[in-house]
């Protein structure tokens, strides 16, 4: 029989076996890991997985624009701008028409004009409310064209990556 003390022994002799054992084989894998990076890092003609990245200044390209429409959607993109166009057009619109009214204090025959003042309240009425309009058109296509074209733009990625070789994987590992 085994006293206490000779059984906590072997439970930890066994213990620092496992860690040094495991240990061993860890480093034996880095080790293999870094060999295995260096040799497919080193520089092969046309064969590199990873291309140095440039930046470039200036301005952006129109294919770069051309590319964000596609994935909007050319009609949407349509629609997107002839709204907000034609809510400018009722804004400046409405800026006109106020300042036509404005004039009317100044000509003491139209000054008290009731029905005059009641068909500029309804004419200016008009023009904002189609304003407002073409403005929330404008916006709610806008989201629902940047909601679809970022899931396609994610799909599209998504896809890519699932379709990378392991290798590719390999180089962002530890």
């Amino acid at each position: 029989m085994e006293s206490g003390n000779e059984a906590i022994i072997r439970k930890i002799s066994s213990v620092r076996k496992r860690t040094i054992s495991s240990s061993v084989s860890s480093s034996t894998t880095v080790n293999e890991n870094r060999k295995f990076k260096e040799e497919s890092t080193k520089e092969k003609r046309g064969e590199r997985l990873i291309e140095d990245e440039t930046s470039e200044t200036g301005q952006v390209k129109r294919q770069v624009y051309w590319e964000y429409i596609k994935s909007i959607g050319l009609y949407s993109t349509i629609i997107i701008s002839t709204a907000y166009i034609v809510s400018n057009a009722f804004q400046i619109g409405l800026s006109l028409w106020l300042s036509v009214w404005s004039n009317d204090s100044l000509d003491p025959t139209k000054r008290n004009d009731t029905a005059l003042r009641d068909l500029r309240l309804v004419v200016y009425a008009g023009l904002g409310l189609v304003e407002a309009i073409t403005f929330l058109l404008s916006a709610i296509s806008l989201s629902f064209a940047c909601l679809n074209a970022s899931k396609l733009l994610h799909n599209n990625m998504l896809k890519h990556i699932i379709k990378s070789p392991m290798s590719f994987f390999g180089e962002f590992s530890s």
